[in-house]
């Protein structure tokens, strides 16, 4: 028996491709692939809870739909973990592989372009099922995961799918996301905290819990250019995610080998260009947000920053908001 699946013909179903597999070979990851991928979504309680519902045979209703969000998740991405090991043997002659005169094993690009889809088509569904979470969970529905550090954690960062983040500045899918998370918290909780004040950045964490006003929304859309920006350039320089046609992207499946010095030296140059430009952006949203709160904060909208040091009184600077057409400009 597959665990979360049963049986091999219920674990295909979720997969992007046909796949002739043992229930051991596929079993063998699942667990592999919940607690990389699932867990730090779902968390260890609200998945504990599905889980004893499957293993009980007694799951329905909204907890089925959540099981078939996570098969979705696991399915490709525990095949992608235990890809390396299908075909191989291990014994006293130590490794060796199976070869018979029907089947030879996959070339090193179609391995390699396989675990590509394996985990783009994963990563599509794990974003599936954090939307599907933030969507559905309240005090009665998924109640241990609308009250768990993981939902807290996921909703506190301001940018925290993929889609969202793609708005701003393109990225390659959740898994990019999701490289760049610590980056884009600490931006948070420094950039943003030093132009903002403490205060207010709490008070939009806590909105971001629940339904931010309109007004909160408006702040948000200039905090999370800033972040995008600032966390694409941080995540660049410390080789955390790197450049493709796609935009930003994590760069786990490049084979050295595959690449000539020529190609190195295009990219490296192609990212300084890039970087130099998240920087500029960077600095200019980042005006553009204080110059934004110097103008809307008053003894009633926005107080803690009307009250701290970093206020300047719009009369007393050439920065102001044209309101005709939504957007800034310098005189």
């Amino acid at each position: 028996m597959i665990k979360l699946f049963t049986d091999i013909a219920t674990f295909v179903q979720y997969m992007p491709i046909d796949i002739n597999a043992t229930d051991e070979k596929v079993g063998a990851y699942i667990d592999v692939a919940v607690n990389e991928y699932v867990i730090p979504i779902v968390g260890q309680g609200q998945y504990d809870i599905i889980y004893a519902d499957w293993l009980a045979g007694t799951i329905a209703g909204n907890n089925l739909a959540l099981l078939n969000k996570i098969r979705a998740c696991v399915a490709p991405l525990a095949y992608y973990e235990g890809i390396a090991t299908h075909g191989i043997n291990l014994g006293d002659n130590g490794a060796t592989i199976t070869m018979t005169e029907s089947q030879r094993p996959a070339f090193k690009w179609q391995v390699k372009k396989l675990e590509k889809s394996l985990l783009k088509h994963g990563f599509i569904h794990v974003e599936a099922l954090f939307l599907y979470l933030k969507a559905t969970a309240t005090g009665s529905v998924f109640n241990t995961w609308f009250t768990s550090d993981e939902r807290t954690y996921l909703l506190g960062l301001m940018l925290n799918t993929s889609v969202e983040f793609n708005q701003y500045l393109n990225i390659d899918g959740r898994r990019t996301l999701w490289a760049m998370r610590n980056n884009m918290l600490a931006v948070q909780e420094s950039v943003i905290v030093n132009n903002i004040t403490q205060t207010i950045y709490a008070e939009l964490i806590t909105a971001l819990l629940g339904t931010p006003s309109a007004t909160q929304l408006t702040l948000l859309k200039y905090i999370k250019r800033v972040i995008a920006y600032k966390a694409a350039s941080k995540s660049l320089r410390e080789h955390a995610v790197t450049m493709n046609e796609y935009g930003v992207t994590v760069d786990g499946l490049v084979d050295v080998t595959d690449t000539t010095v020529t190609d190195s030296l295009v990219m490296e140059k192609r990212i300084g260009l890039q970087l130099r430009q998240y920087d500029a952006e960077a600095d200019l949203w980042l005006k553009q947000l204080r110059t934004y709160l110097n103008t809307t904060a008053s003894a009633s909208v926005w107080v803690a920053y009307f009250d701290s040091d970093l206020y300047t009184d719009p009369a007393s600077t050439t920065n102001r908001i044209d309101n005709s057409t939504g957007g800034f400009f310098v005189s």
